[in-house]
């Protein structure tokens, strides 16, 4: 899927500005593309600059290759090695960056500034970091170098901060999909075959307390959702279940046939980083969402629930009375290179 060339442009900058999305002003995907403009233009002005200077040094160098025998009769000149290492990297990092903005920005630009590419950004600011540190005077480098200490960690509170929603989320994903790969029927048993077992057997889960729950009848009051079908799978929005916590407390969904119970993960609705401050228990406010894909569902009809687990690790089972109807995947699997 080939981007325009406005749309490619825009990729780049927020590939190389990525690192921006921690920051609490607006639209994460323009400040990274605001940071990104400043990064590559600092860039630039650098390579261009150290071009310039060394631009007999550049000269010289070519003449000697092109003509061997007058290389021994002229006077050497030679290129700090700070400026041929920013000179590698620069162009290592936006090179790269700009093939990732050319094969995945017409996927959509949001998924430019996800964790997988924020590397190179993070790259590109400790470049510029390192570069200016050495070659500013040494009062100034010093000055520059504390600024920057402190810098990097406000960087990673702010982090911190941002990323607990999508940290969170991914060990509720790693639980629960260890649940449905391992309880593949509609009783409380694990089941798995004898050679994953030996090399990767089930870490302990909070879900293994809540087994009679999980199985059980729901006793809870009804909790209100918002189901949606959507070309991938449906779409679950919650706004009034109190926040839970962090760690394995929160909500889950739960989804329940004849034949067998999925777990999947939710989204908890995380505040402003401005209104829950440094406390990380104000970081969630009421309700959450959640994507159920058609492909992680075998075929069948199946009563959609919400299982509710305190810190306190006590599990309760509410209805939503709401009906998955699943097609299953879809069996058809697209061209591989491999």
């Amino acid at each position: 899927v080939r981007p325009g060339a406005v749309d490619l442009l825009k990729g780049w900058l927020a590939v190389v500005g990525a690192a921006a999305e921690v920051l609490p002003l607006g639209s994460p995907l323009r400040s990274s593309m605001l940071l990104g403009g400043i990064m590559v233009l600092m860039t630039l002005c650098i390579i261009g600059w150290t071009l310039w200077t060394n631009r007999l040094t550049i000269s010289q160098q070519i003449e000697n290759v092109l003509s061997p025998k007058t290389a021994a009769a002229s006077k050497d000149r030679s290129i700090l090695s700070i400026t041929l290492f920013f000179w590698g990297c620069a162009g290592f990092i936006l090179g790269t960056a700009a093939v990732v903005a050319l094969a995945r920005t017409g996927f959509g630009i949001d998924l430019l500034i996800t964790s997988r590419y924020k590397l190179y950004s993070l790259t590109g600011l400790a470049l510029l970091y390192l570069y200016i540190a050495v070659t500013l005077p040494t009062r100034a480098s010093r000055i520059w170098a504390l600024g920057s200490l402190v810098g990097g960690l406000v960087f990673a509170g702010l982090s911190y901060g941002s990323f607990l929603d999508e940290t969170i989320w991914w060990r509720h994903w790693l639980t629960t999909n260890q649940f449905n790969w391992t309880h593949t029927t509609n009783q409380p048993v694990a089941t798995s075959d004898p050679i994953s077992n030996r090399y990767t057997p089930p870490t302990q889960a909070f879900y293994d307390n809540a087994l009679p729950v999980i199985y059980g009848p729901a006793q809870q009051p009804v909790m209100d959702v918002q189901l949606a079908k959507t070309p991938v799978g449906f779409s679950v929005k919650n706004t009034s279940s109190p926040a839970q916590g962090l760690g394995d407390s929160g909500n889950y969904l739960l989804a329940r046939s004849g034949k067998r119970t999925y777990l999947f993960p939710v989204w908890q609705n995380q505040q402003s980083i401005r209104v829950a401050g440094v406390n990380p228990k104000q970081a969630f406010r009421a309700g959450f969402k959640a994507t159920i894909l058609s492909a992680e569902l075998d075929a069948g009809t199946y009563q959609l629930y919400i299982l509710t687990v305190s810190e306190g690790m006590r599990s309760e089972l509410h209805p939503t009375n709401k009906i998955l109807l699943s097609a299953g995947p879809s069996g058809k699997e697209g061209p591989k290179n491999w």
